[in-house]
């Protein structure tokens, strides 16, 4: 019997796909664009999702958890959080 997945792990299951594809620029500009129109409500969930994918990218760098593929993700994460002064980034769900 197989096991049935969260709506958070097929939502996710299906970003890493379609991210698999999408290593050129053009199609990165392109989400970007689609970003922008899209409800502030969402831009501020997928601001947040964001913020905390840093925090987790930032800790894996301080810890030692990273390899070349995915060490300028945690570095520059790492510099990000260093640039706030809060502990943990606050963004509303409005």
């Amino acid at each position: 019997m197989s096991e049935q997945l969260t709506d958070a792990q097929e939502a996710y299951r299906q970003l890493s796909s379609a991210l698999n594809h999408f290593g050129h620029s053009k199609s990165i500009e392109e989400i970007v664009e689609m970003v922008e129109y899209d409800h502030r409500t969402q831009q501020q969930v997928m601001f947040r999702l964001f913020m905390a994918v840093m925090s987790m990218w930032a800790h894996k760098y301080l810890d030692g958890k990273y390899d070349d593929r995915n060490k300028a993700t945690c570095k520059y994460s790492c510099d990000i959080k260093n640039m706030s002064e809060q502990e943990e980034w606050y963004v509303p769900f409005i």
